[in-house]
C-alpha cells in the first residue's frame, strides 16, 4: 500500500517517510510550487492535507524513429527547457520525458 494518500486530483494526505520533494516529483510539480501553494517552509507533520497545484509539465513517451529535434519542434520546447527537464542525453524510444506545458499564447502550434 502507497503511503501517499491521494483525496482527490487536487489534494494529498502527507505520511511517514516522504520528504516534500518526493511527494513534488510523484505530483509532477516543483518543489518551489508545492511549497508556496501550502505556504510551508518545511516537511508539515504526518496527515496533513496538502493542495497540489496544476503541474506545468506533462509525461511524454518517445515513439520508435522519433527524434530530439521533432519533440522540440512539436511541444514549442527550447533545447534548454528539455535538458533542464530531461538532462542532455540522447532519447530512445519509449523512454519517458518531460515537457513543460505552454500556454495557447505561447505555443504558435496551437
Amino acid at each position: 500500500m502507497s503511503e501517499l494518500c491521494h483525496i482527490s486530483p487536487r489534494f494529498l494526505r502527507t505520511s511517514k517517510n516522504y520528504t516534500l520533494e518526493r511527494i513534488a516529483e510523484s505530483a509532477g510539480i516543483p518543489i518551489r510550487s508545492l511549497m508556496a501553494a501550502n505556504r510551508l517552509q518545511h516537511m508539515p507533520p504526518d496527515g496533513t492535507l496538502l493542495l497540489l497545484p496544476p503541474s506545468p509539465f506533462f509525461i511524454y513517451t518517445v515513439q520508435p524513429g522519433e527524434t530530439k529535434a521533432e519533440i522540440l519542434n512539436r511541444f514549442s520546447v527550447t533545447e534548454a527547457e528539455f535538458a533542464s527537464d530531461n538532462g542532455n542525453y540522447p532519447i530512445f524510444p519509449f523512454e519517458k520525458l518531460v515537457i513543460r506545458q505552454k500556454k495557447d499564447s505561447d505555443n504558435p502550434n496551437k
